[in-house]
């Protein structure tokens, strides 16, 4: 998911921020998020980096928020 800028994990997670706060106060960007599924053997052994977007892709708020595709 990238590397940290100080504030957030990352620079997706810094942008994300940005636009949900703004959608939440003035109704847009209308956001879409769509995800691939990662190979087999990486879901296995995931790492950090795949750790990180478990979390993001597992959390219920952004599915009530925001459209999201696999």
């Amino acid at each position: 998911m990238g590397a940290a800028t100080g504030v957030y994990t990352s620079g997706f997670h810094e942008e994300f921020e940005l636009a949900k706060t703004r959608r939440e106060s003035t109704g847009e960007p209308e956001i879409w998020l769509v995800f691939k599924t990662p190979r087999s053997d990486k879901i296995e052994d995931p790492g950090s980096e795949l750790t990180k977007y478990w979390n993001f892709v597992r959390c219920k708020d952004h599915y009530t928020k925001f459209c999201l595709k696999r």
